[in-house]
């Protein structure tokens, strides 16, 4: 489908926006006149760099200027697949092959799993899925079995409408990067937020773990411990970041370190003085 035949001439409605005439915009893109004017008028399509060069030059994205108005909160399969995809390979990021259960493992994105399968009390983990020999080579690719797993214990995923988001602008930024030449003057900026955006689909597959455990998992002991120190260890948490964002050497830091851990013993031993354990113990 030609794009300019749907985008009602938006190239010209951005050109006559800014006052440019064809002229200038041979002048100012080195664009003929009567190759623009083509594009406007939807006789010929753009190729994808040249697209890029367009949008840069009025300073919109690609999708805008061709008239595109994608809908990122649209859950496909393809949504799916790709958040699921996501989970998988940072699920096994760094993993310790002869301890698949710990919860000591290198990712962080491992450990939050792993924990809530505790929590699920499921039989199987990710790795149990897969054979010797693919374990053996590393080879963790999102067979359907696995796929199988996630969906039906981490559809939760699918809630969040931020992570969403991100998983189909990174499916747009993958159709786009992966037709590029690695010559492209473009390669770089579209591999960069290739991988900008799986880091933020990370971030936030993390957090809606911790939210999800946090409000299906949480502990009668846990919610009063968490009630009776929770302004304090927010304040404590604040001051910790602020500290090391703003240290100047090393020795800063070790300190700040240092602090954090004596304010956070503060904060236990308040928990020993309500007696929450022992309430716990006697029950």
């Amino acid at each position: 489908m030609n794009s300019n035949k749907v985008n009602n001439n938006r190239l010209k409605e951005l050109r006559k926006n800014k006052n440019y005439t064809l002229d200038d915009i041979e002048e100012l893109t080195g664009i003929k006149r009567g190759t623009y004017s083509n594009y406007e008028n939807g006789k010929t399509e753009p190729k994808l760099k040249t697209w890029q060069k367009l949008a840069d030059f009025f300073g919109v994205s690609v999708p805008y200027l061709q008239g595109i108005k994608p809908n990122y909160l649209v859950i496909s399969n393809n949504t799916k697949w790709t958040i699921l995809n996501v989970l998988n390979s940072n699920y096994f990021d760094g993993l310790d092959i002869d301890n698949p259960r710990s919860n000591e493992q290198f990712s962080i994105l491992s450990n939050k799993v792993n924990k809530l399968i505790e929590f699920m009390k499921l039989k199987k983990y990710p790795i149990d899925f897969y054979s010797s020999k693919m374990i053996r080579d590393y080879e963790f690719e999102l067979i359907e079995t696995i796929e199988k797993y996630w969906k039906n214990n981490f559809s939760f995923l699918f809630q969040d409408s931020s992570l969403i988001r991100s998983a189909n602008k990174y499916l747009e930024v993958k159709n786009i990067w992966f037709k590029l030449d690695k010559n492209d003057e473009y390669y770089i900026r579209y591999s960069r937020e290739y991988n900008r955006l799986k880091k933020r689909m990370v971030s936030l597959i993390i957090a809606d773990i911790n939210k999800y455990m946090q409000e299906n998992y949480a502990s009668d002991v846990g919610k009063k411990a968490f009630k009776l120190i929770e302004k304090k260890l927010n304040a404590e948490y604040s001051n910790f970041v602020t500290s090391i964002l703003t240290a100047k050497t090393s020795n800063d830091i070790e300190k700040t370190f240092f602090t954090y851990q004596d304010n956070l013993d503060s904060l236990n031993l308040d928990i020993e003085r309500e007696k929450i354990f022992d309430d716990i113990k006697d029950s």
